[in-house]
């Protein structure tokens, strides 16, 4: 018997029949611009038409066949890149008419510091006094000479109240209002800053009095006669 590929040159098996090869299809001719068929140079494109012309919108075509979007410029933006600024000034009107009148400066606001002398005390011993700020305040820094307890009061009642309170007891809120700040100083160095402690007096008309009331912390020894500083910034004259 012949070999199979001797049989397929000349014969069909059995349950076979053969095919004919299709042509190769025609050579395409390169395209050319503007002979594209079926092409409407005239198709705009989906984008809105911002800042525009007539041929921005157009279709293009360079293969024959995909037409080319051609991209819409965007619209310049307003105000970007060297614009024009525009400052305005606020200008309030005179009570009565006749003119304007130009809002001041804002005064820029400065620590003040205040003194105050504390003489020699005994073992537990107290000392009051009044301390002239502002009607109101925010504390910054205080610092003795000496090591002792301050409390600072917005009222005289209130000071007399707690004149009794021994040191390192919690005051009683409950009972007792107008109190700003109490601070016991016992180790160098003799320095408290203060972050958010603000006091105000509560004197009816309000002054600008702060009652301080000065205690030795020890039951059994004096101390030396003393120099306080209190740094503050005033909020109100």
């Amino acid at each position: 018997m012949p070999p199979l590929s001797t049989l397929l040159k000349t014969q069909s098996l059995p349950g076979f029949e053969g095919v004919e090869q299709p042509k190769a299809p025609p050579a395409l001719t390169p395209a050319q611009e503007g002979r594209g068929i079926g092409l409407n140079p005239y198709l705009r494109c989906p984008l809105p038409p911002f800042s525009t012309t007539i041929d921005t919108i157009r279709q293009w075509n360079m293969t024959g066949k995909n037409p080319v979007m051609r991209v819409i410029p965007l619209p310049a933006q307003q105000g970007a890149g060297g614009g024009v600024n525009t400052n305005v000034t606020n200008v309030t009107e005179a009570p009565g008419g006749g003119g304007t009148v130009t809002p001041a400066t804002p005064t820029q606001i400065l620590p003040l510091t205040a003194f105050f002398n504390v003489p020699a005390l005994g073992p537990a011993g107290t000392y009051t006094t009044i301390l002239k700020l502002t009607q109101s305040f925010q504390l910054l820094q205080l610092n003795p000479t000496q090591p002792l307890e301050i409390r600072m009061y917005s009222n005289p009642t209130t000071q007399t109240q707690d004149i009794a309170r021994p040191t390192d007891y919690a005051v009683n809120f409950d009972a007792i209002e107008g109190f700003i700040t109490d601070v016991t100083f016992d180790t160098v160095p003799y320095s408290y800053e203060w972050q958010n402690r603000v006091g105000a007096n509560a004197d009816t008309p309000q002054t600008v009095n702060v009652y301080i009331t000065v205690v030795n912390p020890s039951q059994t020894t004096g101390v030396n006669a003393a120099t306080v500083a209190v740094i503050y910034v005033p909020l109100e004259t």
